[in-house]
């Protein structure tokens, strides 16, 4: 057999092999995403519309109660599909996604159908 084949089939099988490890490496050691969330804002958003309400204190306090709920499980459910660190606003140095009105509007969603679907 001709020496020079025999190497470059060696070099061919040597790059397919690092590409491999390359690919399977990347596909498994994904890194987490960065996104950031106005809390604040979601919060001074829930509690105006509720002060302009006309729900009883006990109606306000469940609903705020499932607020909380829904806000919580939101942004879990948020950080768990998008494989992402979610980090409040106020807090972050720099600026990652910004995830507020997504989850602003996924948690009114929620508390509009009665927020079963806002389990810890």
């Amino acid at each position: 057999m001709d020496k020079p084949i025999v190497k470059m089939a060696m070099i061919i099988a040597s790059i397919a092999l690092v590409l491999g490890v390359v690919l399977l490496a990347t596909c498994f050691n994904r890194q987490k995403a960065v996104a950031t969330v106005d809390t604040k804002a979601i919060v001074h958003a829930f509690s105006h519309d509720l002060a302009a309400s006309s729900l009883t204190l006990a109606e306000q306090k469940a609903l705020s109660t499932r607020f909380a709920k829904c806000l919580r499980s939101t942004l879990a459910r948020y950080a768990h599909a998008h494989h992402s660190v979610i980090i409040d606003k106020s807090r972050a140095l720099a600026s990652g996604t910004d995830i507020t009105l997504s989850i602003e509007n996924t948690v009114a969603a929620l508390l509009r159908q009665g927020g079963k679907r806002c389990d810890d």
